[in-house]
């Protein structure tokens, strides 16, 4: 399965990452028309941007005692659990929050303990300064914060908070995950209907999250130059 999450705010985008989508349009383009002119008078200097992301997972109901239970029930169940807890934090526990793509769990760490202001791994965790991170717990609602790697040393780090969750308490059992993308503050647009078409009862390989919001202070990890030879 894919290495890849997806993260809104607290709530993981179910299940295993696939790809993200952006995209932006021009909102209220100012047209002007008149009489004896073969063009319109375009004005420009308003530009009014509004980005979309599009997130793709795989879609599958969680394991239980084990095994996954690929059945009509499940999945049905899960797909109607997931719009009911994007459907609460679009309303009201955070209408707005960070969007995240995490690209490799694989480099996730846990936390053994938060001592003032230092953060203690469990095991080495590879981060540099200005690594960005999500520190997240599963069981807490609104138990994340994401933000900045601001010290680090072989299993140890000092983090500035960019957006915090309202149950946020760091200590033993919460995750550390390295931000491969991330978008402040997007709200949710919606969530394509499940299963899909063509797709059984029981597994979908493309749930569809759509957000939105401005793409200001959008993080990337890897850095591109536009003006070097691509």
């Amino acid at each position: 399965m894919s290495s890849a999450r997806a993260y809104w705010g607290d709530l993981r985008l179910w299940y295993y990452g696939r790809t993200y989508v952006e995209s932006m349009e021009r909102q209220g383009r100012i047209t002007h028309l008149g009489v004896d002119r073969e063009e319109a008078l375009q004005v420009g200097s308003n530009p009014n941007f509004v980005g979309e992301i599009e997130v793709t997972t795989v879609f599958a109901p969680p394991k239980v005692g084990g095994s996954v239970p690929y059945t009509r029930q499940a999945f049905r169940s899960h797909v109607a659990a997931m719009m009911d807890a994007l459907k609460t934090r679009a309303g009201l526990a955070q209408p707005g929050a960070v969007l995240v793509w995490v690209e490799d769990v694989a480099l996730a760490r846990e936390l053994s303990s938060v001592v003032t202001g230092t953060y203690t791994t469990t095991a080495a965790h590879g981060m540099s300064t200005g690594d960005r991170v999500l520190i997240r717990n599963d069981s807490t609602t609104g138990g994340y914060a994401y933000g900045s790697i601001t010290n680090t040393g072989a299993s140890t780090f000092t983090f500035s908070a960019i957006e915090t969750g309202s149950a946020y308490s760091p200590g033993s059992g919460y995750d550390v995950l390295v931000v491969e993308r991330a978008w402040p503050m997007q709200y949710l647009a919606g969530m394509e209907p499940l299963p899909s078409r063509g797709q059984g009862d029981f597994f979908d390989p493309a749930a569809v999250y759509r957000f939105y919001g401005s793409r200001a202070n959008a993080y990337s990890r890897t850095a591109v130059n536009l003006d070097a030879d691509l």
